[in-house]
């Protein structure tokens, strides 16, 4: 079964969970061939919201049923650790912090649980969830067998706590520099722009700039600003044609809120 592993722990800490869940793979008799651990998509240091975008980015992406492993826990609480399931079958794995809110909102929630609490350990990111993943893909996935197997304690799907990511928000920006905003695809077909049509976009303190509507980037001139649908489900996308540098140069940050209007 496919381990896609999201955390913003992106040093020898990668390595060391890799090897924990090999270790109980070996514990438990799971064959090494069972087991395929990407590499690890990597979050912004203590970002909910951007590892809300990269999981939710991998569910596009891997057939299911796969394991979509989060360690990312920047808050002072020490939520439930959790285990769920989307009704497309997306395992998910980590705690209960709200970054899982996205993924439920567009595939829905079949079903959670929660991990027996366990005496404080640090770095329980790599020594609590290994062996509960392995047992994931033992049983196939199976989280009712799981469930008498090792005890887990069924949650209703209520107690899924909820990031609000609202419309407009930076979510991601890619090592070209281009920001991700998140609005729906036809954001530009409601608002009845064209191609080559200019848009209105207000960033943080109030500056505004008129990007060019574009279907195609490469298409237009070097270092022109232009917005457009990109390849992340649509979220529309801004970029300085093969320039690199659109949020140094524009000031953005991933929590950065544009708001996208007709000229």
């Amino acid at each position: 079964m496919i381990i896609a592993l999201v955390t913003d722990c992106s040093d020898v800490a990668e390595n060391e969970i890799r090897g924990m869940l090999y270790k109980a793979a070996k514990m438990k008799g799971v064959d090494f061939k069972e087991l395929i651990i990407e590499p690890v998509a990597v979050v912004k240091n203590f970002s909910l919201l951007h590892a809300n975008f990269i999981i939710r980015l991998l569910a596009e992406d891997f057939p299911t049923p796969f394991i979509i492993y989060c360690v990312v826990n920047p808050i002072k609480e020490q939520p439930e650790r959790i285990i769920g399931v989307t009704n497309n079958d997306i395992i998910f794995v980590g705690r209960n912090t709200g970054v899982f809110s996205w993924l439920v909102e567009d595939f829905g929630l079949k079903s959670l649980y929660k991990i027996p609490e366990e005496r404080y350990v640090p770095f329980g990111g790599k020594y609590i969830y290994p062996s509960y993943i392995i047992d994931i893909v033992k049983y196939n996935g199976d989280l009712l067998r799981i469930k008498e197997e090792v005890g887990l304690e069924e949650l209703e799907k209520s107690k899924l706590k909820k990031l609000n990511i609202d419309e407009g928000m930076i979510v991601h920006i890619d090592n070209f520099g281009v920001p991700k905003i998140k609005y729906s695809p036809d954001v530009f077909e409601k608002l009845g722009v064209k191609e080559g049509d200019l848009v209105k976009l207000t960033l943080p303190e109030g500056r505004i700039i008129y990007p060019k509507y574009v279907k195609r980037v490469m298409s237009w001139n070097d270092c022109e600003l232009v917005i457009y649908n990109g390849s992340s489900f649509g979220l529309p996308e801004i970029a300085f044609v093969r320039n690199g540098m659109t949020s140094q140069i524009l000031n953005l940050k991933i929590g950065d809120k544009i708001k996208v209007e007709k000229v």
